[in-house]
């Protein structure tokens, strides 16, 4: 299961070193922002999604990653992330730690098992993976759900594999903990982020939404985790999968060049801090 960093920085005159990256997701934030016709407070994108797609949860505020190890220096202010559905706000259920793929927690001799990251999470991650769920609902929050079943109980995970998911009416989705390593990519799952965008992009499109919450999403997680330098698709890693469909793969070249990162697997590489499953 399962970085070259960049660090070219500049020191204003006060002493504050602030990265070209987070430089990059202030601008990026707001062109991408711009896409979404985000204006005002910055939760209306993702309550306006839920009220489009049916969704009888509304989120209160955005959330981070619960219990998330410092990520940056002091000195340095962490990102303001994208308004986040919760876990709990969309009614995701506890980790199931007896799944029978994913059981109990990891050891050495328990490879597979549910793995929090003892590292910062700016030592962790290298790689951003883009999948699409195949599966849809009728509106994000049932497929939600629905995914949560089939990961669960069909695959038997402790919970979704993914970190987030993005739905058609733009609403970012937290699944599993950023904290935590994911179950998504193959051989490669300690140390890459995964982010699934609802719907079968084998036949459909993105949708406008989609798009620029996505764009929000991934310039976050690339100010928060500073050592990630590509961006990839899930067949990239895994030949034997169509994952993200070929409607999908033309939106990661020139996403990939906004966040400033390059393209493909050529940065993975497993943290020290735990042994890779198969």
């Amino acid at each position: 299961m399962s970085r070259p960093p960049r660090s070219s920085r500049s020191r204003p005159a006060s002493g504050l070193r602030i990265s070209r990256r987070q430089m990059l997701f202030g601008l990026g934030g707001m062109a991408a922002a711009g896409a979404c016709m985000v204006s005002g407070v910055g939760g209306a994108l993702v309550l306006a999604a839920l009220s489009r797609s049916g969704g009888s949860i509304l989120p209160t505020q955005a959330s981070l990653p619960t219990s998330a190890p410092a990520v940056a220096s002091p000195t340095v202010p962490l990102p303001v992330p994208p308004p986040i559905i919760s876990r709990e706000a969309w009614g995701g259920l506890p980790p199931n730690h007896a799944a029978e793929n994913e059981t109990g927690f990891y050891s050495p001799d328990n490879v597979e098992g549910w793995y929090t990251y003892s590292m910062p999470l700016a030592d962790v991650y290298q790689t951003l993976v883009l999948h699409h769920s195949v599966v849809y609902h009728g509106n994000d929050l049932a497929t939600m759900q629905a995914i949560e079943k089939l990961h669960r109980v069909d695959r038997g995970w402790a919970t979704i594999g993914y970190h987030y998911l993005i739905g058609r009416n733009g609403g970012i989705y937290e699944a599993r903990p950023l904290t935590v390593r994911g179950v998504h990519v193959a051989g490669h799952n300690t140390g890459s982020a995964g982010v699934c965008l609802m719907g079968n992009f084998v036949n459909d499109d993105l949708t406008e939404e989609q798009r620029g919450s996505t764009m929000l999403l991934l310039q976050w997680l690339t100010a928060l985790l500073p050592k990630v330098t590509h961006l990839a698709a899930h067949g990239e890693f895994n030949s034997d999968t169509q994952c993200p469909g070929s409607h999908l793969y033309p939106f990661l070249d020139p996403a990939a060049a906004q966040l400033g990162l390059l393209r493909g697997t050529g940065g993975y590489q497993a943290p020290a801090d735990a042994t890779p499953a198969p």
